[in-house]
């Protein structure tokens, strides 16, 4: 019996503006996964926690409100302050970088989680509740969200640095944190 062979990490080289070439480790699929699906969890009990104090007060809408900014800003916040993490991406040691070498500039920081917003939550709900965007939507409207869902999810299959739209459109990729961190700031 011969044993699975174990892939090969992918690399991907960063000449950073000195001059200095640092190969990282791509981010495997599953990291990726892993770490937006914490993400995604911290957001939403910190939502359902604002609805269940909200709603009591007559207040549901500030509860909404609240979750909308918590989606958006906590991404926004996490990775602009926290050197390109999230709890999520530190926990699965995964990190955001500029894949041109220099600093992550909040110009890409925001660039990828808007985009997230088009990638994944718009066409969550066109998908689960169609309604809500297009009163009377047709149910065809479903099918239309899960092909979009489909298509973006699928695209980091498609490309050696597996990045996703957020990451072309603001010329960043996700990486593996070296065992040692030191690596990243000698």
């Amino acid at each position: 019996m011969q044993p699975i062979p174990v892939p090969e990490p992918r690399l991907h080289s960063i000449r950073t503006p000195e001059g200095i070439v640092i190969d990282f480790e791509v981010a495997p699929l599953g990291a990726r996964l892993r770490a937006l699906l914490i993400d995604l969890a911290i957001v939403f009990l910190a939502t359902a926690g604002l609805q269940v104090v909200a709603t009591p007060l007559a207040l549901g809408w500030l509860g909404l409100l609240a979750g909308f900014l918590l989606q958006n800003l906590y991404f926004l916040y996490c990775e602009a302050s926290l050197g390109g993490r999230t709890v999520g991406k530190s926990l699965a040691r995964l990190r955001v970088l500029s894949r041109n070498g220099g600093p992550l500039t909040p110009d890409a920081v925001l660039a990828r989680n808007v985009t997230r917003s088009f990638e994944l939550f718009l066409p969550l709900v066109a998908l689960f509740a169609p309604q809500t965007l297009i009163p009377g939507a047709p149910k065809w409207a479903a099918v239309l969200a899960f092909v979009w869902i489909f298509a973006f999810t699928s695209l980091p299959l498609f490309n050696r640095d597996r990045l996703r739209c957020g990451d072309l459109a603001a010329g960043t990729l996700v990486v593996r944190e070296p065992e040692d961190r030191a690596t990243l700031y000698n």
